[in-house]
């Protein structure tokens, strides 16, 4: 397990992260169903899809588009691998070299609306990207940094930062890159979040994982469990209707003693159940575009 193996049309995939077919092969391999490894291919129509993507995070022209390659025909995600790789990989004009990973995730398709456009930052791709981007970069103060960490969302109206909320309004729909301005973190310090403009809200689409990271990297206090938090509101609301069933029955056996009849022993009710909803899952967001 963990090896892959290009040799002609035949492809063995195992189970792993992600392959690499030479781009002299035109043919799309199938990945095998519940496989780990998805196999690298070249991205078809590749031309039309980097002018799109350079035209909107506004990438520079010494940005190396053929290093970017797909796991399936219809290049639902990205992965973007060095030059140097790139060119091993285009050596192999046989397929005779067999491996088992490479690249990063740096674009994943995102199903929208309004003709927003529909590849997303991948988070683990930006350090990559981001010294080539010159749209779609969001600077925000530590202020508005630590309300996106803590609360993972707010309106766009409530941005303290008076350049990025004028920038964010310019903006039209769609994904953009929370980057942190301060003296301490430029450069290879940066730190970023890779988000998405709603219609009226930012929202992130970070990971539980990077989040808690981030949150200790600031020394925040412990991030409210968002399903913890949920629980707990159900269970307040349990106790509420409790009570109240318990006042009514107590008001019900207080007017049978008055007018002379027995109380009964059970008394049935029907509470309206609790329902919560968590919008803090691990990068499940939803935006109005």
């Amino acid at each position: 397990a963990g090896e892959v193996k290009a040799e002609g049309a035949e492809v063995k995939a195992a189970e792993g992260e992600a392959a690499v077919v030479p781009e002299g092969k035109p043919k799309y391999v199938k990945n095998p169903k519940n496989a780990r490894y998805e196999i690298l291919v070249p991205i078809k129509d590749a031309e039309k899809l980097v002018e799109r993507l350079v035209d909107f995070y506004g990438l520079t022209p010494d940005f190396p588009p053929k290093c970017l390659f797909t796991s399936s025909e219809t290049s639902n995600k990205l992965y973007f691998v060095s030059p140097a790789v790139k060119e091993i990989l285009a050596a192999d004009g046989k397929g005779q070299m067999h491996t088992v990973h490479a690249g990063v995730k740096m674009f994943e398709k995102n199903p929208t609306k309004n003709e927003v456009f529909d590849y997303r930052l991948r988070q683990e791709g930006v350090p990559f990207l981001l010294p080539f981007m010159t749209k779609r970069v969001l600077k925000v103060n530590k202020e508005d940094f630590i309300t996106l960490i803590t609360k993972r969302a707010m309106p766009m109206a409530d941005l303290a930062t008076p350049q990025a909320k004028a920038d964010c309004a310019a903006m039209d729909g769609g994904c953009l890159l929370f980057v942190l301005d301060t003296p301490e973190y430029q450069g290879s310090r940066s730190v970023f979040m890779a988000g998405w403009r709603g219609t009226q809200q930012l929202t992130l689409f970070v990971s539980k994982m990077e989040i808690q990271a981030l949150s200790h990297k600031f020394k925040l206090d412990k991030l409210p469990d968002a399903k913890a938090n949920g629980s707990k509101a159900k269970a307040e609301g349990e106790t509420k209707v409790e009570a109240k069933v318990e006042g009514e029955t107590k008001g019900e056996t207080k007017e049978a003693g008055a007018n002379g009849a027995k109380p009964e022993g059970e008394v049935k009710t029907e509470a309206e159940k609790v329902v919560v909803v968590d919008c803090a899952s691990e990068e499940e967001v939803v935006a109005a575009v």
